[in-house]
C-alpha cells in the first residue's frame, strides 16, 4: 500500500515537471492509479474477511462447540453431585421434622376424634373391599 502511494506521488511530481499539454495525461494516469489502489484495497479486505470467516467456520466453531459440550457435562456432573450432597445433608433433618410432626399431631388429637377417624377409615376400606369382592353390603352404623 505504501509503495503504491509513493509511486502515485512520484507520478504527480513528474507530471508537474512536464508541459501543460500533458496535464490531461497526468490526470488520466492519476485517476487510473487511484482506481487501482481502491480496487486493491477493497479486494484484499474482502479476501481477508472471507479467509477469517472460513477459519472461524471450519476451525474455531468446531473447537468452541466441543469445549462447550465438555463444559456442559462438567456443570451437569457438579449440579448432580451438589444436589445429592445437599439431599444427604438435609434428609435426616427432614425425617426428624416429619416424625416430630406426626407425633405432635397424634398427641393433640383427642381420643374421640381418633376413634371417629379410625371408624370412618375402616368403613371406607370395608365398602371398597365389599364392592370389589361382590359381598353384600350391610347398613353402616358408624358415627360421623
Amino acid at each position: 500500500m505504501l509503495v503504491l502511494l509513493l509511486s502515485l506521488s512520484l507520478t504527480v511530481s513528474a507530471g508537474n515537471c512536464q508541459s501543460k499539454s500533458s496535464d490531461k495525461k497526468v490526470d488520466l494516469h492519476m485517476s487510473e492509479t487511484f482506481v487501482i489502489i481502491l480496487a486493491t484495497a477493497v479486494s484484499t479486505s474482502v479476501m481477508t474477511l472471507l479467509l477469517a470467516y472460513l477459519f472461524h467456520v471450519f476451525y474455531v466453531r468446531k473447537r468452541m462447540e466441543k469445549r462447550m459440550q465438555e463444559l456442559a457435562e462438567i456443570v451437569q456432573e457438579r449440579v448432580r453431585a451438589g444436589a445429592i450432597e445437599a439431599g444427604s445433608e438435609l434428609l435426616p433433618c427432614f425425617r426428624e421434622q416429619v416424625t416430630e410432626g406426626f407425633k405432635r399431631a397424634l398427641r393433640e388429637w383427642s381420643t374421640n376424634d381418633f376413634r371417629k377417624m379410625t371408624k370412618t377409615g375402616m368403613g371406607m376400606v370395608e365398602e371398597s373391599l365389599s364392592s370389589l369382592l361382590g359381598a353384600r353390603q350391610k347398613p353402616s352404623s358408624r358415627e360421623d
